[in-house]
């Protein structure tokens, strides 16, 4: 046998396992799928719950807040209130950095995070107070928004 028929030989051998091979993977790959796709549908009933839960749960929180204005004034007041300690401590950690040059880095990055914190509470309450505002188009809003996740 010479050099040119082994390959030859060899060559053939190569198509028949990727044959094998490729009838496995498939027959591997279709009995999967069911499976797959069940999980995927039961992560997205999951997400489906969990959202409809959280628009009832804003619905909830903007229809006491219209109910109660005191409430919703208690609740401004507390916002401003963390906003003003995430402020006092991020102008702290601004004054500490010149006294200490090797935490420089790390104040900054922490003063940065109390700033983006406050920011985060400041729209969340600019948000809640527009709902509140404009609560019947806010509420006709969420319940066409969970007919349409009840309906998906």
């Amino acid at each position: 046998m010479s050099l040119l028929d082994a390959l030859n030989s060899l060559d053939q051998i190569n198509w028949f396992v990727s044959i094998l091979i490729g009838i496995a993977i498939s027959v591997v790959g279709n009995l999967i799928t069911p499976a797959a796709k069940d999980l995927l549908n039961k992560q997205s009933e999951k997400r489906i719950n969990e959202k409809i839960k959280h628009l009832e749960q804003v619905k909830e929180e903007i229809n006491n807040y219209a109910a109660n204005p005191l409430r919703l004034i208690s609740y401004v007041n507390e916002s401003l209130l963390q906003m003003f300690v995430l402020f006092a401590f991020a102008n702290v950690l601004n004054f500490i950095k010149y006294f200490t040059d090797p935490l420089y880095l790390l104040t900054q990055m922490i003063t940065v995070m109390l700033y983006y914190y406050a920011a985060m509470i400041a729209l969340k309450t600019l948000s809640t107070c527009k709902k509140v505002r404009d609560i019947n188009k806010q509420t006709t809003l969420i319940n066409e928004e969970i007919k349409k996740q009840k309906s998906n």
